[in-house]
């Protein structure tokens, strides 16, 4: 792919992904979407015992408290190996999804859902939008495949289908759980999405990609 076409995805994909959370944020302002309402009840029929046991173990892959560790060793990894200044920018769309999520969090102050008198899991304390699991997963999985672009390390497409799966596994175990509403997954989704997609808009145009 020409540099040029490269950079106009990446900022194509920012520019879209910065819409998408403006008119999701705008409308949650507005009360709750009678779609958050249906996808929880959904997902609410589906709950049995090895499910919940499932879901509940799967999203602790998705928090702060496991990835953060992952993360300090991929940094002490780049220092190790002397990437530079481009290999500190490859991983910075994880820190910068967290403390947009958040900005977010404290900003928009949505409450957590409550529709059902069962929970498999307490409700957290924090406000619900966005989906702090999912901004943190998926700005994992997204840091690592930059990493691979812009340190020209060598493709590994099962990997990152693995750890997509496991991303979106994350994202679905926070419906289960009913703790998050889907907007809020969707939403943390955009934020890391943009941070990616900008960070690789920046450093292609400055031809850290080839």
């Amino acid at each position: 792919m020409r540099k040029e076409t490269a950079a106009f995805y990446g900022a194509l994909t920012a520019s879209m992904s910065l819409l998408l959370l403006a008119l999701l944020t705008f409308r949650i302002m507005q009360g709750v979407p009678e779609s958050d309402r249906i996808i929880l009840t959904f997902f609410h029929t589906l709950h049995t015992a090895s499910s919940d046991t499932f879901f509940k173990a799967v999203t602790w892959l998705g928090s702060i408290k496991v990835l953060l560790p992952l993360y300090l060793l991929l940094l002490g990894w780049i220092y190790r190996h002397r990437f530079g200044r481009r290999g500190w920018w490859a991983a910075s769309p994880l820190p910068l999804a967290f403390a947009t999520t958040t900005l977010l969090k404290s900003l928009v102050g949505r409450e957590r859902p409550a529709l059902f008198s069962d929970p498999v899991v307490p409700l957290p304390p924090d406000p619900s939008f966005p989906s702090g699991h999912t901004t943190q997963i998926f700005g994992f999985v997204l840091t690592l495949w930059l990493l691979t672009f812009i340190l020209r390390l060598p493709a590994r497409p099962l990997l990152f289908v693995v750890l997509g799966l496991t991303a979106l596994l994350v994202a679905i175990s926070r419906l289960y759980l009913q703790v998050h509403f889907p907007s809020d997954v969707a939403a943390g989704f955009l934020v890391s999405t943009f941070w990616a997609s900008a960070i690789f808009y920046l450093l292609t145009k400055k031809g850290e990609i080839s």
